[in-house]
């Protein structure tokens, strides 16, 4: 699952990933060369800025897909225009690390987001820029020698000295030297706090690191967060001497312990093992992740680098097996662990069968072998997570293996989605299963049928905004839900910088339209506690509407602020 090259962060608010940009183009989706193209003109103080990559890639699948990219670059009067795009949903940026871009995306990156239709030729996506700050200095341990290649975290604050959604931040870029100097830079003018290290309640599990890991502490040697001062960063400045002495490193600590039958108690070999931080209430994992480690010839294994605090080990199967394992919860306070014992067990089993409803071309009924299930089953005690896929045979025929007892749900899976593709129902014996299936310890289970639509329904949107503006911390998000299916079959969108949306792939039905106004959630810092929360999203606007398959529904959303506004008061 995850690529060991540096060390390897899970949180529990997920994973961190650091993203590499690549300027590859884009696969067109047809075989006419699009006429789209995205125009406009970069700027910084009001003056043009020319000979700048300004960069388009495909938003819809997330960060991920960052690493496919189409390119322009900007005149000597600034401008640029980038052609042979096609429709889709982006994000447009110009790629100038040093200066600040505002953030007008749904998940407050910097840059815009456009949704572009067939052919459209849109201008007038301007990028007004602003010089970065810096703040550099360097971190030392205890005894003042450099803390060498540890990234250093940032926190904005507002003018209440809040955290507030910064533009964002890639903790993984900025690491100290083999001085142990740091230099972060494009920096939007504000205040800041600067840490480094690990909170002991952050919920965090490390991986792949050794010989002990440092409390986090804040410029200039404070680990309280709230006394620690705040830093001023101006437009082009540079604000130096942010130094940060830290502590001794905590003693890390290794578990060690064996897996085991548990009908017979017989040693199992060749295991993978997997662990992660327990919960602060105990019913889940708040991380989790594993580094390649197996089980020997007798059944034992080992794990290192555990710094103190509550944690599972389990036997973590990335493909489909016949048992399921028992979390085995373990401490480590000031001590090596020894004696843990994860117990493996038979597990249960279901056999079913796909079908493609709302589909009659060959070649879609084909896809059925290249889409694959996930299966989860429900339980209020601690488990140990499911994450191996179901793959669909070529006829449609699956078996789901190494199920625990309880209620169990299947979803339609696979990265990216399967466009076009929704899970409608899942039944037995002609009876639909809208809570789930329940399964018994060591059953098997057959005669279950997950019925799966297939749809070329889409929407166009267009959002109208009246009488105000939105809070420049919010962001408008729309979902669409079918009325009609039991799966799952919420997708949701954000809106671009003109207020348009689009889904495509829709499955033929009747769906629910809402338009949300969501607030942007702050930064969480790596190795501390998580941010505030913030209040639910307020729903501005709803409408059902009927999709067919092949066919464009154009749906316009108007929305009264300032009626909004007094609705609130």
């Amino acid at each position: 699952m995850y690529a060991f090259l540096r060390s390897v962060i899970l949180a529990a608010t997920g994973a961190a990933l650091v993203v590499v940009l690549s300027f590859t183009a884009i696969a067109q989706v047809s075989k006419k060369e699009s006429a789209g193209s995205v125009s406009g003109r970069v700027t910084l103080g009001g003056s043009p800025l020319a000979r700048v990559s300004v960069v388009l890639t495909l938003s819809q699948m997330g960060p991920m897909r960052r690493s496919s990219a189409i390119k322009g670059t900007t005149d000597e009067d600034g401008r640029y225009r980038i052609t042979g795009v096609p429709a889709g949903i982006y994000t447009v940026w110009p790629f100038v690390p040093a200066l600040v871009i505002p953030p007008e995306t749904s998940s407050n990156q910097p840059g815009k987001s456009i949704t572009l239709r067939e052919d459209e030729e849109v201008d007038g996506i301007d990028f007004s820029l602003t010089r970065g700050g810096v703040i550099t200095g360097r971190v030392t341990d205890a005894d003042g020698r450099p803390i060498i290649d540890n990234f250093v975290n940032l926190i904005r604050l507002d003018e209440r000295g809040q955290r507030m959604a910064d533009p964002y931040f890639n903790q993984f870029r900025f690491a100290t030297d083999d001085r142990g100097i740091y230099r972060i830079y494009g920096l939007a003018p504000g205040r800041y706090k600067v840490s480094v290290g690990d909170a002991p309640d952050s919920g965090m599990t490390r991986f792949g690191f050794g010989g002990g890991t440092y409390s986090r502490t804040f410029h200039p040697d404070i680990a309280d967060e709230s006394r620690a001062p705040a830093i001023e960063v101006k437009a082009g400045g540079e604000t130096a001497d942010i130094d940060i002495k830290l502590g001794r490193a905590s003693k890390s600590y290794i578990a060690t312990g064996r897996i085991v039958d548990a009908e017979t108690g017989k040693p199992l070999a060749n295991l993978q093992i997997g662990h992660g931080s327990i919960s602060r209430d105990q019913t889940s994992l708040g991380g989790f992740g594993w580094t390649g480690i197996r089980s020997t010839a007798i059944g034992e294994f080992r794990i290192d680098g555990l710094a103190p605090g509550r944690y599972a080990a389990f036997v973590l199967a990335v493909d489909q097996v016949d048992f399921y394992s028992e979390p085995a919860v373990f401490e480590v306070t000031d001590s090596d662990v020894r004696g843990i014992e994860i117990k493996v067990r038979q597990g249960s089993s279901i056999i079913g069968q796909a079908a493609i409803e709302g589909a009659s071309d060959p070649g879609t009924l084909l896809q059925i072998s290249n889409l694959e299930l996930r299966a989860f089953v429900r339980t209020e005690q601690l488990s140990a997570p499911t994450i191996s896929p179901i793959r669909i045979n070529p006829d449609g025929s699956f078996v789901i293996t190494g199920l625990r007892p309880g209620k169990v749900r299947i979803m339609l899976g696979g990265f990216p989605p399967p466009k076009g593709f929704t899970l409608l129902r899942v039944e037995r014996e002609g009876v639909e299963l809208r809570d789930g299936i329940d399964i018994s310890a060591g059953e098997r289970l057959s005669g279950v049928r997950v019925v799966i639509g297939y749809g070329t329904g889409v929407i166009r949107g267009d959002i109208k905004l009246q009488n105000g503006q939105l809070p420049p911390d919010a962001r408008l998000r729309v979902t669409v839900r079918r009325l009609d299916s039991q799966g799952p079959t919420t997708e949701s969108t954000g809106v671009d910088v003109r207020g348009r949306f689009t889904f495509e792939g829709l499955v033929a039905g009747e769906y629910e339209l809402v338009l949300r106004i969501m607030q942007v959630m702050p930064p969480s810092v790596p190795g501390g506690p998580p941010p505030p929360g913030i209040g639910p999203p307020k729903v501005l606007a709803k409408q059902n509407i009927t999709i067919s398959n092949g066919n464009d529904t154009d749906v316009t959303l108007v929305v009264d602020l300032g009626a909004k506004e007094k609705e609130d008061k």
